[in-house]
Order: structure tokens, then sequence, then C-alpha cells
């Protein structure tokens, strides 16, 4: 989800004509990859309490109460808030819950969650605070991530990757022309010139974010590609070593890829995306190559 500003209303979005928006957003298979992954990566332990910030309508926070026992989703937006807890209501999940709060102060308690979800958050809450520095908000929202995980606990950040080709090309998030490619300060003055605002959306390569939760105070930090991306994990491949990344590849079963593709809307030849996905992996390039970044980060 994107993180929620007071302009940004899910409710809004979701009555776009159609109600083809709609349907994807509240997907629930959407995330369907990304509690497989959980599920293979925590520890039977792990499954108590669930947080996920900048829960929009809530549809990762409902996707979580499928795996935990209780689920708190947080969003700036009040009518954010609202709008999840009537869906989840709508859908009889009793185990989530929608409280109001940002990033940067929880409404929750320190070292009460087995795990917290920033799924395309981080690279928002620059723009909620326009004229503070990018990278300055977004080390206090880890910090205030390290704050709420219980000592064993994880953090899980999905992101962009601000060196995909494309992405220097337009930044996906403020739609500027080259800011990703050039330094902060040169991409700072190309926004002013263009949009008459500081550049804020800040995202990072992979190992300069892995840098900073670790600054934050987490122990360990393991990277994935996830296909098809944050916003609908299929399976989760690890950047390194590279020989785990090509065994994630190989084992991958192309009928259920077909089929998953299908599902996300997307017309991929699955035997070309195999080896596409093969060859940046044996190239040593999935770092590099990948649109997206998923960090999962232990305690």
């Amino acid at each position: 989800m994107s993180a929620s500003t007071d302009s940004h209303s899910f409710r809004r979005l979701l009555n776009r004509p159609g109600g083809a928006y709609r349907d994807y957003v509240l997907s629930a298979s959407r995330f369907a990859g990304l509690l497989e992954f959980l599920r293979a990566q925590l520890p039977d332990d792990s499954f108590e309490d669930a947080l996920d910030i900048g829960c929009g309508a809530g549809v990762v926070s409902r996707g979580l109460a499928e795996a935990f026992k209780r689920v708190i989703g947080v969003d700036q937006n009040p009518d954010n808030v609202s709008l999840a807890q009537s869906i989840a209501d709508e859908h009889e999940v009793r185990n989530v819950e929608f409280r109001s709060g940002t990033a940067q102060s929880l409404p929750v308690e320190s070292g009460s969650m087995d795990l917290a979800v920033l799924n395309g958050v981080l690279e928002w809450v620059g723009l909620n605070n326009e004229g503070r520095n990018p990278n300055a908000i977004q080390q206090q929202v880890l910090g205030e991530m390290f704050r709420v995980v219980r000592p064993g606990g994880w953090l899980y950040v999905g992101i962009e990757n601000r060196w995909y080709p494309r992405t220097l090309l337009r930044d996906p998030h403020v739609g500027l022309p080259l800011v990703d490619a050039l330094p902060r300060p040169l991409a700072n003055v190309l926004s002013k010139a263009i949009s008459k605002r500081p550049f804020q959306a800040y995202i990072y390569g992979h190992r300069k974010l892995r840098r900073m939760i670790l600054g934050a105070g987490f122990s360990e930090v393991s990277v994935f590609s996830p296909f098809t991306g944050y916003q609908f994990p299929l399976l989760y491949i690890p950047i390194r070593p590279r020989a785990e990344a090509l065994r994630t590849i190989a084992a991958i079963n192309e009928s259920q890829l077909i089929e998953a593709l299908r599902t996300a809307g997307r017309t991929n030849d699955a035997s070309v995306v195999i080896a596409r996905l093969r060859r940046r992996a044996r190239w040593g390039m999935l770092g590099l190559l990948t649109h997206d970044f998923a960090f999962l980060c232990k305690k």
C-alpha cells in the first residue's frame, strides 16, 4: 500500500467508475505470496501480533489476519481507517483493528509486535513531511519499527529499487524525470524547477537501505526480489547468495507461474520470465535489475 496522506483517500480511489480499481485493491490474492513467504521464513512462534503501517484500505492487514492471531493496521488518514475497518467487518475478519497514526509515532506499545510491515510506505514519508530531510525522516521511521518490534521479532519492507533502469528515467512516485539518477541536491534543484516542490520521495539500492536498517538496530537483514513486485508478490528470489537465487528460480513451477501471472493480470510469457530471472541471477545483476525489493529484518 502507499503511505497515506490527508489527500490519499482510498475511498475516493475505490469509487472510480467501472470498479476495476476496487477489485484490484481489495483482491486478497494479491498478498497470498506474501503470506506464503512469511510462513516459510518466520519461526512458528512468530505469528501472534502483526502491524501493518500505511494500511490504506486494509488488504495487507486482512491478509496478515489469516496467519496472525492479532493484527493492527495504522494509517494517517482517518477516512482510510474507517474504510478499512468497515471492509474488515463486512468480511467478518474479527482479529484485525485499525488505528489512526503516523509511521513516525505509532499508537503501539514498545516491543509488542512479532512483525511490522512497511509495504510501499517508506518512500512516501518524506512527501508527507515536506521541507524536512527525507533520509532523516526515514531513519526515524525505521527506529520506530525497531521500537515496536519485540526482541527476536521481524520487520518486512517492500520498496522500489532506485537503480532500476526505468526508474532512473522517471521516478514512479512523483513522476519527475531523472531525479533518481541524479545526486540528491541536483534532484532537488530539478524538482523545484519543474514542480516548485523539493524532491522528497527517496528510494535506494539494496546496499544503502540495508545499512539504514542495520543502523536502526536490526541485527539481520535479508534482501529479496519479489516477483511481480511488492504490490503483487507471487514469489521471492533472494538477491544473494547467487547459488540460492538460482536454486529458487530453478524450483519455479512454470504451470503454477502461468496461473499466478493470469491472476495478477500479467500477460508475460512464463518461460521468458524464468529465463530472464535466471540470466540476471547468473550474471549477479538481480540486485540491480529488479524493479522492487523486499527486506526481511530480524531484531
